[in-house]
């Protein structure tokens, strides 16, 4: 059977450096055949059209030369496997702030996020935010516009499919069969940001809210895959029955 591992929401480079590192053993350690990664790589924390912290700001050239070393890194422990990432809506700021802020330079060479990532020269395939990807009988997109408790519900009844999203920071999992009885599963699988510097929710809420883990699954022959969320809980993980930790 193909092993999938999947890396949800990364924000970088607001990212959880242990829990990347403890993810990148891991990869080391399944050795998949697939990698999907559900978006929300890259932050763009310093071109959102929210209100930020004059404090905290970082220039957004920062923000990229941060998350190209986290993919540096990434690449490495990926090896040969396959690699996909569905854009999310926080790559989306850089097309919002290009639309609204600089629209003569929409569609110049080197401004996209595929590029300022060198995701081509990397070997990643980019599934625009918005679309999904399709691997055997699952389905894969950042999100189906909510990211609230219920969103593995939520998506397997809009994509009446298998289907895996990011997005919600949360680890939820969720079986429920059609009409006939055929069984669909969606999920979600966490994030590996940080929630003492993500300052657009309160801390309390997202310490409660937010989780921290990865995923994994085993694709038979049919197109079927056999998804499992790997939280990660006290800074280790389970996988494959071994006990994984990062200091």
């Amino acid at each position: 059977m193909k092993k999938l591992f999947i890396i949800p929401d990364i924000h970088a480079p607001f990212h959880d450096r242990l829990a990347m590192r403890l993810v990148r053993l891991a990869i080391k350690e399944f050795v998949p055949d697939i990698v999907v990664q559900m978006g929300d790589l890259l932050d763009c924390y310093s071109i959102s059209s929210f209100c930020v912290d004059p404090a905290r700001r970082i220039q957004f050239v920062d923000e990229v030369k941060k998350t190209n070393e986290l993919l540096t890194s990434l690449d490495e422990a990926c090896g040969s496997a396959e690699k996909i990432i569905t854009l999310g809506n926080h790559e989306e700021r850089l097309d919002r702030y290009m639309q609204s802020k600089a629209p003569a330079l929409v569609g110049v060479k080197g401004l996209s996020v595929e590029e300022l990532l060198h995701c081509k020269e990397r070997g990643w395939k980019v599934v625009p935010y918005k679309d999904y990807h399709r691997i055997g009988k699952a389905i894969f997109t950042h999100d189906l516009d909510y990211g609230y408790a219920g969103v593995a519900r939520r998506a397997i009844r809009d994509a009446q499919h298998t289907v895996i999203v990011g997005h919600a920071h949360r680890i939820e999992e969720v079986v429920e069969g059609d009409a006939m009885g055929t069984p669909k599963f969606a999920a979600c699988f966490g994030w590996l940001g940080s929630a003492d510097m993500a300052d657009y929710k309160h801390r309390l809420k997202a310490n409660r809210d937010w989780a921290q883990g990865f995923g994994i699954g085993y694709m038979e022959s049919t197109g079927v895959v056999h998804f499992q969320a790997i939280p990660i809980v006290y800074g280790g993980c389970c996988l494959n029955g071994k006990l994984l930790k990062v200091k």
